[in-house]
């Protein structure tokens, strides 16, 4: 009986061990981990090269790992253990040892005398745009906004690097740089604090800004647009032409989904729409859509992204209100234009946005030269100030 049970053991044992890479081969793969919001590895090609200098046995192990059955389960466990049982203050590269979940940076620091080189190179590209846009008569506009980790930047422990060592004085080399070169700057970081820094502003649970910090963004960049050109854009706020709803659907923000939603948060997202309305067309990647500015749920009970705004990263956007009177405008950037957009596109007849990470169709320069749009408005985060990929 004893041989018996150990022969049952050894059998189970090696059949557990079988079944996970069985079970990994022959399981659907997916190209992106929902909950890690990144893309996943790909089985590498085998090369000589690859062999010889390791690299391909590195790449099939990333391939395993991204991949092994069962990985959403395990991760989840891991994070649930590491947040309740070791009361961990980072978890998976994020740190939630306070009220707001942030970016883990590491402890280390470098050499950052390279930051004049690069703010005066991404000077002369955007003073080249600034150039080609008011050689139409067009006016031009960089609306920079913090990173979430920059704006809560107060938060970190005393003991974690909150990266203000380097944020700083990026900004400040890239704020002077357009301004040496005549360029309209609208440093949101500045606005905010003038404002009293509130909380709200920011998402506690995404690396966005809130819907508030968005329509504050909106705002102080038309009024600058309307200093500097005398254009008198409607400007929508909140009782004055735009009424705002908070929808009482769970926020899955990028940082919770990091940590599988395991983190408390009672956030919720906010929509705005112009009241009364004003009709529209939208069109996405040359193709006619719906005309909506917002993915929104069917039920309230479901969970909701940062993708609730404009249907998340499109690589070209058009909406067309078709009022001639008024001038057109382009915005371009990342993730965070999505909910200025939404709101954006009142003050203009027609207003294009670009994600340059997406559109492939030609360089920006080739887009302003074809459609001369009257306004111009580059919107990026500080943690992008220094570098023009995208």
């Amino acid at each position: 009986m004893k041989k018996i049970a150990n022969a049952v053991f050894l059998l189970v044992f090696l059949g557990v061990l079988a079944a996970v890479p069985v079970g990994t081969v022959l399981a659907e793969k997916q190209q992106v981990s929902f909950w890690e919001n990144r893309k996943l590895a790909v089985f590498p090609q085998l090369t000589e090269e690859g062999v010889l200098d390791g690299s391909w046995f590195d790449q099939v192990e990333s391939y395993f790992s991204d991949h092994v059955v069962g990985r959403d389960r395990i991760m989840k466990l891991n994070t649930w253990a590491e947040l309740r049982l070791l009361n961990k203050p980072v978890v998976n590269d994020q740190v939630v040892a306070g009220d707001v979940m942030l970016n883990f940076h590491g402890y280390g620091r470098w050499d950052i005398s390279y930051q004049k080189d690069r703010a005066r190179q991404v000077g002369e590209r955007l003073s080249g745009i600034n150039d080609l846009v008011t050689g139409w008569g067009g006016y031009f506009c960089y609306l920079g906004v913090p990173q979430q980790f920059s704006y809560y930047a107060d938060r970190y422990p005393d003991y974690m690097d909150d990266r203000t060592w380097t944020m700083d004085p990026a900004r400040e080399a890239f704020a002077r740089e357009l301004d040496q070169r005549g360029i309209p700057f609208v440093d949101m970081m500045e606005v905010y604090d003038r404002l009293g820094h509130p909380d709200g502003f920011y998402s506690a649970v995404d690396h966005h800004f809130s819907y508030a910090g968005a329509l504050t963004a909106y705002e102080a960049v038309l009024e600058r647009v309307n200093a500097d050109t005398g254009l008198g854009l409607t400007i929508l706020r909140e009782g004055e032409g735009l009424e705002l709803t908070t929808l009482p659907n769970h926020y899955l923000g990028s940082k919770t989904r990091k940590v599988y939603d395991l983190w408390p948060s009672e956030e919720h997202l906010t929509i705005g729409l112009p009241s009364p309305a004003i009709p529209f067309t939208r069109i996405d990647n040359g193709a006619q859509v719906e005309a909506t500015l917002y993915d929104l749920p069917e039920t309230g009970e479901e969970p909701v992204l940062y993708t609730l705004y404009m249907g998340g990263d499109v690589a070209e956007t058009i909406i067309r209100t078709d009022r001639p009177e008024l001038p057109n405008a382009l915005i371009f950037g990342e993730s965070y234009t999505n909910a200025v957009e939404t709101v954006l596109w009142t003050a203009f007849n027609e207003t294009r946005s670009l994600d340059l990470r997406h559109y492939t169709a030609g360089s920006l320069e080739e887009y302003l030269a074809v459609y001369q749009p009257d306004v111009v408005i580059c919107l990026r985060d500080d943690s992008s100030y220094l570098s023009d990929l995208g």
